[in-house]
């Protein structure tokens, strides 16, 4: 690898970006800068942050007042990329959804790879196929469990299928079980990551 890369890496909801560090040191390395920002929504107490709030289950779809949040935190964190230059933004679960969010909006001129945890799209998906039809495509590595139960696996094959048709060289690793991140998923990563020169 030549050269010092950074990244951005988004917590899940009612996490903080405390509580990905330890999945962010595991999976970059000492070779990477890693930002892992506090959602700007706290919910249950301030250690506990969103990047919206969610009334529904995960996968519901967002109503109007969610997708106003959504908003604020995608141009919050749409800013920051363009500023730091990021090689790779990635999240897991709510965090994925944001990171596939800002991607597409700031990925106009430049290729940025995106790294999707356990996540679903934050709109339907022809928005996702409109908000992507600018995008300079790159790589996407989508991790996800077929088990589970918070975010369904069909959430990830559509952004995988929408991925594809926009020209992304699409990864996978998809494990039997549920939300969350197995030793195998995360060594894919590792992998996914290392490729990046």
């Amino acid at each position: 690898m030549s050269g010092r890369h950074s990244a951005l890496l988004l917590h899940g909801y009612s996490g903080n970006g405390s509580s990905i560090l330890p999945l962010a040191s595991e999976i970059f390395g000492t070779e990477w800068t890693v930002e892992a920002p506090d959602a700007p929504y706290a919910l249950a107490s301030e250690s506990s942050r969103g990047w919206w709030r969610r009334v529904g289950e995960p996968a519901e779809m967002l109503d109007d007042e969610q997708l106003l949040e959504a908003e604020f935190s995608i141009q919050m964190l749409s800013e920051q990329v363009n500023k730091a230059q990021y090689v790779v933004v990635g999240g897991f679960s709510q965090g994925a959804a944001t990171a596939l969010a800002v991607v597409s909006r700031v990925a106009e001129h430049r290729p940025i790879d995106l790294l999707f945890m356990s996540g679903r799209s934050p709109w339907r998906r022809e928005d996702l196929e409109e908000s992507l039809a600018g995008v300079t495509p790159a790589r996407a590595l989508i991790s996800h469990g077929r088990d589970d139960e918070r975010i369904p696996f069909n959430e990830a094959e559509m952004v995988i299928d929408v991925l594809l048709s926009r020209g992304w060289s699409v990864s996978t690793s998809i494990s039997d079980y549920g939300h969350r991140i197995t030793g195998p998923q995360r060594q894919s990563i590792k992998e996914w990551i290392a490729e990046i020169v």
